[in-house]
């Protein structure tokens, strides 16, 4: 048996509970979550090769004649990376995390009680 069991017939509805509680009782937006991201050292691996190969497949991509509209250096690439890691890499919300917040352990024994109190907000049926 999963968190959540009876009451409700689809994921759907448990979804758009979590996304009401989440947003409109609690004021977060999606990006609030605590995020599930690969360590430092991984992300750090990563990025080197990555230039690495860039250098190997694009030798004259960090050159600066190659620069266009003055991007293309490898601290372009770095500043692109440390924006993507965030937006990518860190994709999973981590959930014991979440658990581990009594407001969120609260919200889902509520979800048990007939769609009613604090997380469950009554949503049109």
């Amino acid at each position: 048996m999963g968190l959540v069991s009876g009451q409700y017939d689809t994921r759907a509805q448990v979804r758009e509970r979590i996304k009401t509680y989440h947003e409109i009782t609690m004021g977060f937006t999606p990006n609030d979550f605590p995020m599930e991201c690969p360590d430092d050292l991984a992300l750090e691996t990563l990025l080197e090769l990555s230039i690495e190969a860039e250098k190997t497949i694009v030798p004259n991509f960090f050159h600066e004649s190659s620069k266009v509209d003055g991007k293309g250096s490898e601290s372009d690439l770095r500043e692109e990376f440390k924006r993507f890691k965030m937006e990518k890499l860190c994709d999973m919300v981590d959930t014991n995390k979440l658990f581990a917040d009594a407001t969120w352990t609260s919200f889902f024994d509520s979800l048990g009680n007939k769609g009613e109190g604090e997380g469950g907000v009554k949503t049109s049926a």
